[in-house]
């Protein structure tokens, strides 16, 4: 079973996180645009610290990395710690000296059974950290803005895994984009055979609502407060 919970809850500010359950493992991927904010919304949903396995933040940029040192203070120190090229080296030097394992991850790696770091180029002097579940109905992959390009994470994942993709989750980076190389981009997904989808945050409203009409069922409202199960 996979659970993920989107969690910046109760109030909502700009920014992302997700706490993500499969196979044993807790996964806080990202922590939020506000770092009281984020703090606010952990201790509403009862968020057990002493029990995250894995901190996985997925760029540098602040409106997912506010809550970067509450959650570090916080957690047991045996949480193993990820993160892109070019995170920023004081948030590393000051709140992960705790952390019995860091790692800075440069393209692809398994960080537990059959949990994985993607890591993707996404413009210069950034990358950025998808992570990707294998599961039995196919990836999950969930992505923090996909500066890289959503289309070029999804065919990264099938690339190194060799699978079908059940669900993609998260920010897919459609504000931004130039309209022509995202007029096709639901078609792109359907080519992908992705199964089911929940964008959210830097996806913009235009573009989830073409997902909610070409996916029906199988779109998945992802925002404030959001569990949902895979």
């Amino acid at each position: 079973m996979i659970i993920v919970v989107i969690s910046v809850v109760y109030k909502k500010v700009g920014g992302f996180s997700a706490l993500v359950e499969y196979e044993g493992s807790k996964i806080l991927f990202d922590a939020g645009g506000d770092a009281a904010a984020f703090s606010l919304n952990a201790d509403k949903m009862q968020l057990s610290y002493s029990e995250i396995t894995h901190l996985l933040f997925s760029h540098r940029h602040w409106d997912h990395i506010a809550g970067f040192k509450e959650i570090v203070g916080k957690v047991g120190p045996n949480a193993a710690l990820y993160v892109p090229k070019t995170f920023p080296w004081f948030l590393l030097r000051n709140g992960s000296a705790r952390l019995k394992k860091t790692k800075i991850v440069k393209s692809f790696e398994a960080i537990a059974p059959n949990i994985y770091s993607l890591v993707l180029r996404g413009g210069f002097w950034l990358y950025e950290q998808a992570l990707i579940l294998k599961t039995p109905e196919g990836l999950g992959i969930i992505t923090g803005c996909a500066h890289p390009g959503i289309i070029q994470v999804i065919k990264a994942a099938k690339q190194h895994l060799q699978a079908k993709i059940s669900f993609v989750l998260g920010g897919f980076h459609l504000l931004s984009d130039r309209a022509e190389s995202r007029s096709n981009i639901v078609k792109q997904f359907q080519d992908l055979n992705v199964k089911k989808v929940a964008p959210c945050h830097c996806t913009g409203d235009h573009f989830i609502r073409q997902f909610y009409e070409a996916y029906g069922p199988n779109f998945f409202k992802a925002g404030t407060g959001t569990v949902l199960t895979f």
